[in-house]
């Protein structure tokens, strides 16, 4: 995963204030508390709550400043959990965790920030070396029959969000424009973030990110030749089954 650029580790936790999966790692990990490693962590999004709620775990992340934010929101939990939380720069094809996870979790995308099929592979090996037998892997992945028909791939400027600063009184608005190639499988996205204050000032900070996108039976037949067995495919974090309306494709498999 390539480093993030200064613009999107800025708003990153503004633009992604999202909650709603973070019942559902807690009720795949259950209640024994395991060791967990979240590859892709980001700020801490997923990994901060859990192990604010007893979990261990080892967030890895290949961004430096993504890292140092989550430092930074490490030390504003109970002071009995910050222990939990390891935080570590490194790349999800090569780290090797030790001691051993008894979970692996890449939430949110994130495992399509690895642009190339053989990129893919070798992560799921490097997550097979990584894991015990009957060790747990959860890749949450957009649906691409969803995903593909959002009206910003359509080379258009869509506002995506608009919200108000908790901090400072300006209005963060996320533009994005996107395109997409089918016969390399990769999204384009164009996203600008503009803050506009009080009198009317703006100002846009843009990026761009590339996604490579996979689909059902093309994730589980990877997962299968690196050695997992599929359990289950979820649509949404409320455990729906997946289908081809669901806006995601959540991949609950075991080491072989």
């Amino acid at each position: 995963m390539d480093e993030y650029t200064d613009n999107q580790v800025r708003f990153y936790d503004l633009c992604l204030p999202f909650e709603e999966d973070i019942p559902f790692y807690k009720h795949l990990l259950g209640k024994d508390h395991p060791l967990v490693l979240e590859m892709g962590a980001g700020t801490g999004r997923i990994s901060i709550p859990l192990a604010s709620a007893g979990y261990h775990v080892i967030a890895l992340d290949k961004s430096s400043a993504m890292i140092e934010k989550a430092l930074f929101k490490k030390k504003e939990i109970s002071p009995s959990c910050q222990d939990n939380l390891t935080l570590v720069q490194g790349d999800m094809i090569s780290y090797q965790s030790d001691p051993k996870p008894n979970a692996v979790l890449i939430p949110a995308n994130t495992f399509m920030l690895l642009k190339t099929f053989l990129a893919q592979k070798m992560c799921l090996k490097n997550i097979h070396q990584n894991l015990p037998k009957k060790g747990l892997l959860v890749l949450d992945l957009f649906n691409p029959h969803d995903f593909l028909n959002q009206a910003f791939l359509e080379e258009r400027m869509v506002l995506v969000s608009s919200i108000s600063h908790p901090k400072k009184k300006i209005i963060v608005n996320h533009w994005v424009s996107g395109k997409y190639d089918p016969a390399s499988q990769v999204v384009q996205t164009y996203n600008i973030i503009e803050t506009c204050d009080s009198e009317g000032n703006t100002k846009k900070y843009p990026y761009t990110e590339l996604l490579r996108y996979l689909y059902r039976f093309e994730m589980e037949l990877l997962l299968e030749s690196r050695g997992f067995e599929v359990e289950k495919i979820y649509g949404w974090y409320d455990f729906s089954a997946y289908n081809t309306k669901s806006r995601k494709m959540i991949f609950v498999a075991r080491k072989k």
